[in-house]
């Protein structure tokens, strides 16, 4: 094997720490989004379920985890495959009696409502668990 330089290690180096920052930047935004959808689900459960309680939990959780708490992001993604799991047995016809609409656009506004709610925990918990940006951000924040 040969040695490396010490231009060439430098320069290793100063590669893989700008690799670092692309990440920690990717991770920043894709948290600040998941913390953002966090928010919003917190404020549409206050009006729609009345509980204060629930949108302090949730913004707290949704503090905890831009600021790195490790656990939260796990808690986060478990909470959004139950989502996905309850909201498709919600649009089965689990919950919602769709005889009882008045007119079919009714229908689509909710199949459209679940579909989205669906989608929005499979790109919550799917990147909380396997985004690489998202371990470096969330490592930064925490040891940094």
């Amino acid at each position: 094997m040969t040695e490396l330089t010490s231009f060439e290690k430098e320069q290793a180096l100063d590669e893989h720490n700008i690799k670092q920052q692309k990440l920690y930047k990717r991770g920043k935004i894709i948290v600040s989004i998941i913390t953002l959808l966090q928010v919003w689900q917190a404020v549409l459960s206050l009006f729609t379920n009345g509980g204060v309680l629930g949108l302090i939990v949730n913004l707290a959780l949704a503090a905890a985890l831009f600021f790195g708490v490790r656990w939260v992001r796990y808690l986060i993604a478990a909470v959004n495959v139950i989502g996905i799991f309850t909201g498709l047995y919600t649009l089965l016809g689990g919950v919602i009696d769709y005889s009882a609409a008045e007119d079919i656009s009714t229908v689509h506004v909710i199949v459209a409502g679940g579909i989205l709610g669906i989608l929005i925990c499979i790109f919550i918990s799917c990147t909380l668990l396997f985004s690489k940006a998202v371990s470096e951000f969330l490592y930064h924040q925490k040891y940094m």
